[in-house]
């Protein structure tokens, strides 16, 4: 049997390439860098190679927004075969650059709540990918603890009321929690009331509005606005204070070690000072903003072990002590659920309301400061 093709037609297969469309955030490939060299030995795993049977289409928007549309609008011309991005704000402009081109998106936090996907387990339209945080499956974690613990009947949920997407967390778990018949019991630890446990003299910066709450707490207020709490420190203490708990970070962080004794030491954990609204106030977000904050936070610590006075500074994340001390990270939270039990520590809550009046808790919020929460009700 013999076979004939037209002449060259094979040739023309062999360089027929898949186009891929990638919208990073970063300035270029090198901020980019471990994460592009992801995707492409990921690709390579599963036999598309760059050059034979693939070609990438790579844009680096530096995490402007206006660079974002118009840069997903190019690549949505090009007519990839593929759409990638990466994070929020590249997956929400290649959504409204194309409605046709598949589009992946990896990095996002709650794609759900942006609007990306319809949801979950049916994304819908031509976009789907991976959440990092996955708040959705929060309801699925009670049930799955209901069913390990049949006689379950409260259950605590440990908070950082600082984190933006704590909310979202609170809003999945609320109403699972009340379908499966369990309390749940949201913790806000707080280290004035800590430290006021373990015998220790608190200090607590806070604006006028909030000094009779540290007060009452244990602590000294120090109002921020007419005062600077570094030398207020000094006036009151003499030579400083044995260690401060910053959650702003940034440059703060060197201010707060300007507060300390000799042999003193800055926990830092937080970045408090760098949002406006969740956001990094500069009105940026992303990778490049991190490795920036990773670096100046490295010479904080360095700075900490080579200049005179030994004022360390060290960071605290729960995240990497639950990776890497799992057994220091529960025998943490352990101490703290006891102390919850025992009402040694209390959330501060301002107000509860019946969630058939959340309209008026919404217009509270609006019309004064609040210190504390303001929790909805359930009622029967």
């Amino acid at each position: 049997m013999i076979a004939a093709f037209p002449k060259g037609a094979h040739a023309q297969q062999a360089r027929k390439l898949h186009r891929i469309a990638i919208l990073w955030h970063a300035g270029n490939a090198e901020e980019e860098g471990p994460y592009l060299e992801a995707v492409r030995l990921g690709f390579i795993d599963h036999g598309y190679v760059e050059g034979r049977t693939i070609t990438f289409e790579h844009r680096f928007p530096n995490e402007e927004p206006e660079r974002f549309r118009s840069m997903a609008a190019e690549l949505a011309a090009l007519q990839p075969d593929v759409f990638l991005t990466a994070g929020g704000p590249a997956s929400i402009a290649a959504k409204n650059a194309t409605a046709t081109i598949p589009a992946v998106f990896i990095v996002v936090p709650d794609p759900l709540g942006s609007n990306l996907v319809d949801s979950l387990a049916r994304p819908g339209a031509n976009v789907t990918g991976l959440a990092n945080f996955a708040v959705q499956l929060s309801a699925k974690r009670l049930e799955f603890l209901k069913e390990a613990v049949p006689r379950l009947s409260r259950v605590a949920l440990l908070i950082n009321p600082n984190v933006k997407i704590t909310s979202r967390y609170v809003e999945e778990s609320e109403p699972a929690a009340a379908k499966l018949g369990v309390a749940l019991q949201r913790i806000e630890a707080r280290s004035i009331q800590l430290g006021r446990l373990a015998g220790l003299e608190m200090y607590g910066t806070c604006s006028s509005r909030e000094a009779s709450t540290v007060s009452d707490l244990g602590g000294t207020p120090l109002d921020y606005r007419p005062l600077d709490f570094v030398e207020e420190i000094r006036r009151l203490t003499g030579e400083g204070v044995d260690a401060v708990f910053d959650s702003l970070g940034g440059t703060h962080i060197w201010r707060s070690r300007k507060a300390l004794r000799p042999g003193g030491t800055v926990v830092a954990y937080g970045l408090t000072a760098s949002l406006r609204e969740g956001r990094l106030a500069s009105g940026r977000s992303g990778r490049r903003r991190r490795f920036r904050a990773i670096a100046i936070f490295g010479l904080y610590i360095a700075g900490g072990w080579l200049l005179p006075g030994r004022r360390r500074v060290v960071p605290y994340s729960i995240q990497w002590l639950k990776r890497l001390r799992p057994a220091l990270f529960r025998q943490d939270l352990i101490a703290l659920f006891d102390l919850l039990q025992q009402q040694k520590i209390k959330p501060l809550v301002a107000r509860r309301f019946p969630i058939a009046e959340a309209r008026q808790a919404h217009e509270l919020l609006g019309r004064v400061g609040v210190t504390g929460k303001i929790v909805l009700v359930r009622t029967a």
